[in-house]
């Protein structure tokens, strides 16, 4: 990665953190538990919907470094063909019809955390997996809501033992299945394909840290995504959907946890997660035009708060957008945790 090819500027936005960019440009961040709409690439904001919170949680997640010990923040954020908003909390899932300001809770988490992240299909079907500790490793649930939150079911199980919980599930439009991506050691880790309807689970990747993934770019042909590991070196590799091969594209400084694409740009994010093998203590923004030459277009420092306080990163939204730009939200990173940046590509 020694030549400069990809120009961008950044310039920043607002207060909050990156959430979604939707098909029609429009962008969505959350500032507490209040999410924000802008359809003028941040000229202007409206109050799109709300998580309702008891006053603890409103005054937790209002203050900084409050919210981030105890993880009082909007955690993911989706809108349906249907114009319904489906949103991540701490203590489950929320969902808004279309024109509705205040969100409803529609899935309790019952055990362990929240869910890292959910997908919706063409159908709208949302999908997501069960996410936390698991030092039992019991059985990990994924579950399915085919009627807009209003019931949901268990669309597979996985065995006692076999995974330690599930990173994420993604929807591939070209294949008509969906990706999951399980954690976390020795044989736990996984990349794994389920058809349409659940009924077969087909693993490409299985053990070893080098299939430990958050999320991931879906190409036509291929999977990008960076590992997320801090026991061992972390990369940006492509996955063969034909072959199921993974060939490594560059050799990164920290674990990864989000992926998305702005337009024909895809981008990754690394994390400062300190560890034995994880030393840097700069989180870095990949980009990539081709999705094989990856430059770092933005690096910065973890700041003074310890690690507790999260992993300094650069949050990527879930992004819809046809053109190249988009946006991103710093996380304990010094001088950018909670403030949202837009960045614009020139090819």
């Amino acid at each position: 990665m020694t030549e400069r090819r990809l120009q961008c500027v950044i310039d920043p936005l607002t207060m909050g953190r990156a959430l979604y960019i939707g098909s029609d440009a429009s962008l969505y961040v959350a500032r507490g538990y209040s999410i924000f709409c802008s359809s003028d690439r941040g000229a202007t904001w409206r109050v799109d919907c709300r998580i309702p919170s008891r006053p603890h949680k409103r005054l937790l997640s209002a203050h900084r470094l409050a919210s981030r010990l105890f993880r009082q923040y909007v955690g993911g954020f989706a809108v349906s063909t249907r114009g319904v908003r489906y949103a991540i909390a701490r203590d489950g899932i929320y969902r808004a019809f279309r024109g509705d300001l205040q969100m409803r809770r529609v899935f309790s988490v019952s055990r362990g955390s929240r869910p890292l992240n959910f997908t919706l299909d063409p159908k709208d079907r949302l999908v997501f997996g069960e996410y936390g500790r698991n030092p039992e490793r019991h059985e990990i649930m994924v579950y399915i809501s085919e009627d807009e939150g209003r019931t949901f079911d268990v669309a597979f199980t996985f065995a006692a033992g076999s995974i330690r919980h599930v990173h994420n599930v993604l929807y591939d439009h070209d294949l008509g299945k969906y990706w999951v991506f399980v954690g976390d050691y020795n044989h736990e880790p996984g990349i794994g394909l389920f058809d349409a309807d659940f009924s077969h689970l087909e693993w490409l990747l299985r053990g070893g840290q080098d299939a430990r993934v958050v999320s991931a770019i879906v190409e036509d042909d291929a999977l990008l995504y960076g590992t997320d590991t801090e026991i061992d070196q972390n990369f940006i590799k492509r996955l063969s959907k034909k072959t199921g091969t993974a060939r490594t594209l560059a050799t990164v400084a920290g674990s990864s946890l989000f992926a998305t694409k702005f337009g024909s740009i895809r981008v990754i994010s690394t994390c400062v997660e300190p560890s034995d093998v994880n030393t840097s203590k700069a989180a870095v923004l990949y980009a990539s035009s081709d999705g094989e030459y990856w430059e770092a277009v933005q690096i910065d420092s973890k700041d003074r708060w310890h690690p507790i306080l999260q992993f300094g990163t650069h949050v990527l939204p879930r992004s819809d957008c046809r053109s190249s730009w988009g946006m991103f939200s710093g996380q304990a990173l010094a001088g950018r945790d909670g403030k949202v940046s837009v960045i614009a590509f020139d090819l």
